[in-house]
């Protein structure tokens, strides 16, 4: 408990000594004559301190007494969604919805498969989701030196598994995801990240290479076109929907994020704080199970996504485009012909990362 305590003081001593770079960064976000990388920078100082303020300290204070998972949960749900809206306020950002909320039922958990991109990009899913959907995200994560111990006393009570990226991990990961979806309640939202890491251009070309290394060309190929993600893994986001056949799968991608690091491939085109979301509902019957089936179907999704994100960002003035997923039509890479690939993907766990 007196360790707690001492952390919290210790971060209110950073903020008091980070004051005079946060006012600095402050007068750059708000009053900077361009949009570009140090008006971005500023946003990212704000919002690290805003995170410190507004979801680190009171995770510390407030996790001491708390007993019962769900008690983690809703105390997460709360914390985050303050530093989501107070937060990115701060930073001067702010959250647009290019589609509406997907049908969530009230009778089943619902599976989230997101993209992984940006600086503070797994916070605005939880939040997505604890808010706007009324779910609770059940989830593993890899283990990271760099997390904070509020963050993860937090998510530790809130029943996150943190594994390392290693044969023993994956397995265990893989095994805490088939009872995470066994166990799963109706206000649960099982949540992946096939991506299994931070999107950067060095990243993708990595990623790439290592299809190509693997034989697999024509996923390679598939990888090379989409510009703003990285390729999927399919075995972990498989494992889930066929442990949990009767959950519907929702697609959720960000962009705006990535430009507080610098690592979006239109990095010149700066959404100027400004973050959309969009949602994809897929009815769990429209989900294939087959492994070369579903792993071209997710490679489908993630390049609609991937047009998605090109066509907000290319907007006029900084705002998105109308785009054929927000009409009801489906994106070219979900109508396309031709075979499907016959080499079988080898299975992944997205959440190690590998």
């Amino acid at each position: 408990m007196l360790g707690v305590w001492l952390s919290a003081f210790g971060y209110f001593l950073v903020l008091i000594v980070m004051s005079p770079l946060v006012f600095a960064a402050w007068l750059l976000a708000r009053y900077c004559p361009r949009p570009g990388a140090v008006r971005n920078s500023a946003r990212l100082i704000l919002l690290s301190a805003a995170y410190l303020a507004t979801f680190e300290i009171p995770a510390l204070i407030g996790t001491p007494r708390l007993r019962r998972r769900r008690q983690y949960q809703q105390l997460a749900a709360r914390i985050n969604t303050h530093f989501v809206e107070s937060g990115f306020r701060f930073a001067r950002m702010r959250i647009h919805a290019t589609t509406p909320l997907p049908p969530s039922s009230a009778e089943r958990p619902v599976i989230v498969l997101a993209r992984h991109a940006g600086a503070f990009n797994s916070y605005l899913v939880w939040h997505q989701i604890t808010r706007d959907l009324r779910h609770y995200p059940e989830t593993v994560a890899k283990r990271i030196r760099l997390f904070t111990p509020g963050f993860l006393r937090l998510m530790f009570g809130a029943g996150v598994v943190f594994i390392e990226c290693t044969a023993e991990g994956r397995a265990a990961g893989a095994r805490h995801l088939r009872r995470m979806a066994a166990q799963a309640r109706a206000d649960d939202a099982l949540l992946l990240f096939p991506e299994g890491t931070n999107y950067t251009r060095g990243k993708r070309t990595a990623a790439i290479a290592a299809l190509r290394a693997a034989g697999r060309h024509q996923h390679a190929a598939r990888a090379c076109e989409m510009r703003n993600v990285l390729p999927p893994h399919p075995g972990g986001a498989r494992l889930l929907v066929t442990s949990r056949p009767d959950a519907d799968v929702l697609i959720f991608a960000h962009t705006g994020l990535e430009d507080l690091l610098h690592v979006g491939p239109r990095a010149d085109r700066t959404t100027d704080g400004a973050v959309y979301t969009a949602w994809w509902h897929v009815p769990a019957d429209q989900v294939p199970h087959e492994p070369d089936a579903f792993a071209e179907w997710l490679s489908d999704r993630w390049c609609a996504a991937d047009q998605w994100i090109t066509q907000v960002r290319i907007g006029a003035g900084g705002r998105p485009a109308r785009t054929r997923d927000t009409t009801g039509e489906e994106p070219p890479c979900l109508t396309r012909s031709g075979p499907t690939p016959t080499r079988r993907w080898r299975s992944y766990s997205a959440a190690a990362g590998t």
